[in-house]
């Protein structure tokens, strides 16, 4: 049962990690699902635009369920300029393409899970108050 757990646990907190998107510019792509890719390579091209690609690891950002990100519920994205920047979609290879220049903002607003934290704390104590008076023996 621990080892169960812990597992979970740590399966929870990758997807956790692995939601979010990383506050800082990019270029967002202009087909669906809208990735946003964050790893500046300078700026070039005609005319002259800023560049990104994916991270070494192949990291970016993507919302295949909800693509009006602009509704995001805990992070904003900020259209800073349409077709203005270049992305690629692999690490250091491929063609630019052109994409919308934006940036994220923070987690300035309140996640939906703020309001309902309460429905997973009270089953979570409620399974927890169980195993203990189950394993705990009085002398």
């Amino acid at each position: 049962m621990p080892r169960l757990s812990v597992l979970l646990l740590l399966t929870f907190f990758y997807f956790q990690c692995a939601a979010q998107p990383i506050v800082g510019n990019g270029c967002m792509s202009q087909t669906n699902p809208k990735r946003v890719y964050q790893t500046s390579t300078g700026t070039g091209g005609t005319p002259a635009k800023p560049r990104y690609q994916p991270s070494a690891t192949g990291q970016y950002s993507e919302w295949t369920v909800q693509y009006d990100i602009t509704a995001y519920p805990c992070y904003r994205w900020i259209l800073v300029s349409t077709s203005g920047c270049y992305y690629r979609t692999t690490y250091n290879t491929g063609t630019y393409l052109t994409g919308d220049l934006g940036y994220f903002t923070g987690p300035a607003v309140n996640c939906p899970l703020d309001e309902t934290i309460w429905l997973f704390i009270i089953p979570i104590a409620v399974v927890s108050v169980i195993i203990l008076r189950k394993n705990t023996r009085i002398a």
